[in-house]
Parts: structure tokens; C-alpha cells; sequence
């Protein structure tokens, strides 16, 4: 079951793809604006939570609340694709901001653009923070 749902996760480059090479693209803005890719992924999380809370109960929550708790919950293959389908959710939402504001209010250069929403694919914490500094600094 998890590793159908992890397999799904590949479709979510046609939009980073979209978003870095063709912002200028209509259909780029639509399914972006949309926010088709980040609400599907946020689908297959779901699915995936529900499926391990029915089978192991809601218990493993209580884990979060230390280090190596959550260290054990990662070791969880299972586990680890639903963080896995969390991360790659909130990447995109992140993303989808980033392009979104951008192409409203053109804070950066669209080649500059490109090269914030590559590191947060990448290392999405990291392109969100310098895209807020960068656009900040140009003010």
C-alpha cells in the first residue's frame, strides 16, 4: 500500500517543472493557482494516516513528543512515507506561495524565481527563507 502511494508522489514534478521553466505559461498560472499537485499529495497523506491509524490505532502519536521517539516513529517504513507525503505536501504549498506572490507582485526576477523555488524542492526551509529574505531586501 505504501510504496502505490509513494509511487503517486512522482506527478508532483510536472508543477515544480511548470512553476521553474514556463511561470509565464497560462496553464502554468491555472493549475498552480489551483493548487491541484499540493492537494493531491495532501490526498494521499490522508490516505496514507488513515490507513496506519486504522491498523495501529492513534497511539503513535505520543512519540512526537520526544527525540528518540520520533527517531523510532522514522525507522517506521510506513511512517516514513507518510513524512515523506508531509514533506513533499508542504514543499509544494510553499512553492505554490512563493510562485504565486511572485508573479502577482514580481518582487524578484523570474529567472531569480526559478532559482527559489529549485532549493525549495530541493530543501524547501531553505528556499522559503532566502526567497523572504531576498524579496525583503529589494523593498
Amino acid at each position: 500500500m505504501y510504496e502505490l502511494l509513494f509511487s503517486f508522489t512522482g506527478f508532483a514534478m510536472i508543477s515544480w517543472l511548470l512553476m521553474i521553466f514556463l511561470p509565464k505559461w497560462k496553464v502554468t498560472y491555472t493549475i498552480v493557482k489551483w493548487a491541484i499537485f499540493p492537494l493531491s499529495l495532501s490526498i494521499l497523506y490522508v490516505v496514507g494516516l488513515a490507513y496506519y491509524v486504522t491498523n495501529h490505532g492513534i497511539s503513535f502519536v505520543s512519540d512526537f513528543g520526544s527525540y528518540d521517539g520520533v527517531i523510532q516513529l522514522l525507522t517506521v517504513p510506513e511512517v516514513a512515507i507518510i513524512a515523506w507525503l508531509h514533506i513533499l505536501a508542504f514543499d509544494q504549498l510553499v512553492g505554490r506561495m512563493i510562485y504565486m506572490e511572485n508573479m502577482e507582485h514580481r518582487k524578484v526576477h523570474l529567472i531569480v524565481q526559478s532559482i527559489f523555488l529549485y532549493m525549495t524542492l530541493m530543501a524547501g526551509p531553505l528556499g522559503y527563507l532566502l526567497y523572504t529574505v531576498f524579496k525583503r531586501k529589494r523593498q
